[in-house]
This record gives C-alpha cells, sequence and structure tokens, in this order.
C-alpha cells in the first residue's frame, strides 16, 4: 500500500512541482553564489551597497556545490534536495497533528494545491527552483514537530538553521512556538515580551550603528512603485481573498477540533498571520520604520497555508461528524477552495465560519441547520462546476508551454488549480482503504505505477535542464572578448546572461531593484540608471517595463542610448538604428535567438 501511495505521490509532484530552472529570484541567489567565485562581480549594482545575501548563510553553501555540479547542476540538486526535505517535514509534522490514515491526504493537498500567499502570486511554499526559502520552510517544519514532541533542544537546532539560511521565513517558527499555549492558554505575555524586548534591541542596535531608522519619503516612494507588494495597504481583493482562506480553515480548525496540538497550532497560526500583516501596515506604512519592512512579517502567512493544508483533512472529518450546521460549514469551507482564485470567494469564507461558530454554539435542532446544510451543498456543487469549466477553459486559453510531451501539458495546463489531482490521489486512497486483501492493493500498486511512469523522461528532462552549461558559455567567448572585464553590460530583461554567461556585470535591472529594499543607496542608484536609460526602455518593444504610452515618440537609437556616456554594452533583439558588433551565437535555445550586442561609438567589424 505504502508503495502505492509513494508512486501517486510522486505523479502528483512531478505534475505540480517540476523544476522550473533558474527563474525568479533564483537568478539572484544564484548571483550571490557565483559572485563568490568570480570577485570581479562584487561590484555590480545589485552587490555593491549590500543586499540581503548579508542576512544568509546560504551562498557559501550553493558556491560549493556550484564548484562540484556546475551553475545548472546546483542549482537543480539544491532544489530537488530542498523539495525532498520539505515534504518530508510536511509528513513528519502532519503525523503529530492527525491520525495516520490522514496523513497522506494531508502532504497530497500541500503539493497539489497552489501554495501563494502576499500579493501578486510571486511568493508560495514549495517552490519548483533554488531559493533558501525552501530550505528554511522545511526546517521550520522539522522544527516544529521535534517541539510538540517535547524535544526542545532538537526543535531549536533545526530553527536555528532555518535562521541561518531565511530569517525572514524562521521568524514565523519563532513567532508561533513563543504563542505555543501552556495547557490550552495562549502564551500571549510570553510572546509579547519577546517581541517587544527583541525589537527594541534590534533599534538600538541600529541607532547606534548608524543605520536610518526611517524611511525618508523618496526612499519609500521608490519602493511602493518598484515593489507594491511589501505593503498591504498595495494588495488588491483578490490578495486578500487568497490570504484570508487559509486562515479561515484555521479558524474553522479551532472551532471544531478538540483540545490538542492541531487546535493549538490552528489558534496560533491564525494569529501570528493577522499580527504579522498588522505589524507591517502600523510600523512599516504608518510608523514608516525601515526594519518592518526590511523583515517583512507580512511573510509568516506561509506558515498558516501549509498549516491550513496539513490539517484540513483532520477539521473536515471533525465537521462531517458534527450537526447539520456543522456539515453546512464543511460544504461552505470546501467551495470556498474551490473558488479561491475568485474575490467573491471572502462572502463565502465569512458564512463557513458563521456556520462553524453556530454549531459550536447552538443547541437548535430545528430544520434551520437543514436548510443551511442544503444550501451551502448547492454552493458547493456550483463551485465545483466553476472551478471545472474554468480549468478546462484555462487550459485551453493558456496551455502550458514547456518542453515535456504533449499529454503531459494539457495535464499540467488543466489540473493548475490541483483538484484533479487531488481527486485521483484521493481515489486511490480510498481503493486502498476499501480493497484489504494483498493482491488487490498490489493490483492497485502496480497501476499507480504504470499511470506515472510516462512522466518520468519528461521529470528527468526537467531536473536535467541546462541553461548555462559549458556549451553555453563556449557559444558566447566571442562576445566575452569583446567586453572588457570592468564593463557593465545592459541586458535589461535578463541580467542573469549578463552575470553568468558573459561573466560581466550588469548595468541596471528591474531584477537588481530588490536590494533597494535594503540599502538606501542602492535605491537611489538603480532609481538613476534607470532614467538614464528611460528613453530606451520607452523604446523597446522587448523590455518588459515601462508603459507603452510613450514608445511612439521614443529615441531608443544607439547613438540616444549611448548619449549619457554611461553604458557602453547593450543586448537587446531591438533594433537601435546601428551596425551590432555580435549577433547570438547559432544553435543555442530559442531564449538566445535575435539577440544583438552593440557597443556604444562602434560598428561591427
Amino acid at each position: 500500500m505504502q508503495i502505492g501511495l509513494l508512486a501517486a505521490f510522486l505523479g502528483m509532484w512531478a505534475l505540480h512541482h517540476g523544476y522550473a530552472g533558474i527563474i525568479h529570484d533564483a537568478r539572484l541567489y544564484t548571483f550571490h553564489a557565483f559572485a563568490l567565485r568570480e570577485p570581479a562581480l562584487a561590484n555590480d549594482v545589485y552587490l555593491r551597497f549590500g543586499s540581503q545575501d548579508r542576512f544568509t548563510l546560504f551562498s557559501p553553501i550553493y558556491a560549493t556545490v556550484m564548484g562540484w555540479l556546475g551553475i545548472d547542476g546546483a542549482a537543480a540538486f539544491l532544489t530537488f534536495a530542498f523539495q525532498v526535505a520539505f515534504f518530508v517535514a510536511a509528513a513528519v509534522l502532519a503525523r503529530r497533528l492527525v491520525p495516520a490514515p490522514y496523513v497522506w491526504i494531508s502532504v497530497a493537498l500541500l503539493c497539489a494545491l497552489p501554495g501563494h500567499y502576499g500579493a501578486d502570486t510571486i511568493f508560495a511554499v514549495a517552490e519548483p527552483f533554488v531559493t533558501p526559502r525552501l530550505a528554511a520552510e522545511a526546517a521550520v517544519l522539522f522544527g516544529l514537530a521535534a517541539y510538540l514532541d517535547q524535544r526542545y533542544w532538537l526543535a531549536g537546532v533545526h530553527m536555528l538553521v532555518a535562521l541561518a539560511l531565511h530569517p525572514l521565513m524562521a521568524s514565523a517558527g519563532f513567532a508561533i512556538v513563543l504563542l505555543m499555549p501552556n495547557g490550552d492558554r495562549l502564551a500571549y505575555p510570553r510572546a509579547l515580551a519577546a517581541a517587544a524586548v527583541l525589537s527594541a534591541m534590534v533599534v538600538a542596535a541600529l541607532g547606534l550603528a548608524g543605520a536610518q531608522v526611517r524611511f525618508d519619503p523618496e526612499w519609500i516612494s521608490l519602493l511602493r512603485e518598484g515593489t507594491p507588494y511589501l505593503f498591504p495597504s498595495e494588495w488588491d481583493l483578490d490578495d486578500w481573498a487568497k490570504n484570508s482562506l487559509p486562515l479561515t480553515t484555521l479558524l474553522i480548525g479551532a472551532l471544531a477540533v478538540n483540545p490538542s496540538a492541531a487546535r493549538s497550532l490552528c489558534r496560533s497560526a491564525v494569529i501570528i498571520a493577522i499580527a504579522g500583516v498588522a505589524a507591517t501596515f502600523v510600523m512599516g506604512e504608518l510608523l514608516q520604520l525601515v526594519l518592518a519592512i526590511q523583515t517583512q512579517p507580512w511573510r509568516w502567512l506561509w506558515l498558516s497555508h501549509v498549516l491550513a493544508l496539513l490539517l484540513v483533512p483532520l477539521i473536515a472529518q471533525r465537521l462531517w461528524s458534527g450537526s447539520a450546521l456543522s456539515k453546512a460549514s464543511l460544504f461552505l469551507l470546501a467551495a470556498a477552495w474551490l473558488l479561491r482564485d475568485e474575490w467573491y470567494m471572502l462572502p463565502v469564507c465569512a458564512m463557513a465560519i458563521a456556520a462553524a461558530v453556530g454549531a459550536k454554539t447552538s443547541t437548535d435542532r430545528t430544520n434551520a441547520g437543514r436548510l443551511a446544510l442544503f444550501g451551502a451543498a448547492l454552493l458547493f456543487v456550483f463551485a465545483l462546476f466553476h472551478q471545472i469549466a474554468t480549468s478546462i477553459l484555462f487550459a485551453i486559453a493558456v496551455p502550458d508551454q514547456s518542453n515535456a510531451p504533449h499529454a503531459i501539458r494539457w495535464v499540467r495546463a488543466l489540473d493548475r488549480t490541483g483538484l484533479f489531482t487531488t481527486c485521483a490521489f484521493g481515489l486511490v486512497l480510498v481503493l486502498f482503504r476499501s480493497l484489504r486483501s494483498r493482491e488487490a492493493q498490489l493490483a492497485i500498486s502496480a497501476l499507480c505505477i504504470l499511470l506515472i511512469a510516462p512522466l518520468a523522461p519528461a521529470a528527468v528532462r526537467e531536473w536535467n535542464a541546462k541553461a548555462f552549461d559549458e556549451h553555453t558559455r563556449a557559444a558566447f567567448a566571442a562576445w566575452r572578448a569583446r567586453i572588457p572585464q570592468d564593463a557593465e553590460v545592459l541586458w535589461f530583461d535578463s541580467p542573469q546572461y549578463a552575470w553568468l554567461i558573459l561573466e560581466r556585470r550588469s548595468y541596471v535591472s528591474g531584477l537588481q531593484m530588490l536590494s533597494g529594499v535594503f540599502s538606501r543607496p542602492a535605491a537611489m542608484e538603480t532609481k538613476r540608471r534607470m532614467h538614464a536609460i528611460e528613453a530606451f526602455l520607452a523604446g523597446d518593444p522587448t523590455a518588459a517595463w515601462h508603459d507603452t504610452s510613450r514608445r511612439a515618440q521614443a529615441d531608443s537609437s544607439l547613438e540616444a542610448t549611448c548619449a549619457l556616456g554611461e553604458v557602453r554594452f547593450i543586448v537587446t533583439r531591438h533594433p537601435l538604428s546601428a551596425q551590432a558588433i555580435e549577433n547570438a551565437p547559432e544553435g543555442l535555445s530559442a531564449s538566445f535567438r535575435g539577440l544583438r550586442l552593440y557597443e556604444c561609438g562602434r560598428a561591427n567589424d
């Protein structure tokens, strides 16, 4: 049975967590590690004034593995290792929170359902690319499991590992441990005292060190423009809806679950999530404290999302075994999860909470409960059909663009929300529970293995994908020969190629602007550089940055771009009314097709 369930889970994992490559924030963390091996890159504008790399020990680890396996190999290996650690940690924690029969479904839900938190679907749990976030998440989950086992020294070790890898993610673990109850009462005094003392110590240390304690108007306006997701007041209704769903689940769990570690975590996770967002708003936006924005306590939402999914089976069992109002709350909660991408899921969440409160406090046995149950069931059916129809339409309109076989790409496009694979996994689990004979279970296990076997070649190709291998780097040898070692290259949309293939500093890019969160000088310098190339960006239809309203009158010629004397080498697909000194090498992937290298004051020779 375990082999069959493991096979089914691996199939789900291959569909929903296929390796995405060096994308998103993996570009920054890869650059951090690569810069340790290439000291000439240390003066890049992203690193020059300080970045988040100051707060993690991940980069030396990554750089070491990079020396063994190369850039692509190290990124894939660490992503795989961290994902394995994350799901093992989730299973270990789930085993301490829910009955053994529910552990598989808890981890399957965590694997299949989208894990986005915060705003604009930027951050998610179990990300398919290399960052220390995933490793820190795994360490926190291991630490919580050890804490629940009263193995406090082991919990401390795991939490310190998380802190060393990613302090922002680790802080959620520390916050929830501080709030965990003594008996059945939450430890508010202990948590508040610890938070107050720590905050005072940090602010005092920053003041003594001469660091800026509060934002000035120019700095915070730049952050609001470039990184609005850091500010809860900038989140839209859809963002609030997605973030409220795990909190709704945990709040209902706190009402429905009997006194236990599971109920304690439900209550604690709701409180720290709300406190994190509130602290960001009050201390970051109203008081404009630099530390409040840099530490991003709203990111504590990640832990509420993980705990909500791990506890869903237990919460559902408790609701289903209750009154009609309790069952109505379950149907409404399920409908809310099915409608998680729609803002109008919010009133469904409110109704689910109201039904759970009613089931907890009411002794009424009239037809009102049955009527509520009937209405909730109808809403669930509507949400189910809405989700199926939306998934089909979305799969047709926005197909999966990976290199996987067509059938696999279709399944991935169809199951972006995880509905179908979750149902399939649940069916496998029911078959195992209902068919007890050894022969039947062996047959189901064999069928699961046969069904997921076609995924294996595609998964292997994904995890072995190469973007920065020696062949690609060798193809750009002529480009590197053209560009002096101390030069900066404007490769606006793909600074990772300037860093990792050309081995040159990037002049400026949207990605490098993130260093402005941790350094005012970095924010001012990237702003100055963005203004310097504003005409180039406005006139380049391939640059994913400025709006298109000014492109008609913008002068993006090479002469205009070079006029300020700051940019010497430019890489773009857009013709700059001049002869390129190099064109993209032949025989490389489509991501390099059509690229040209320009040099200010030079023509092709």
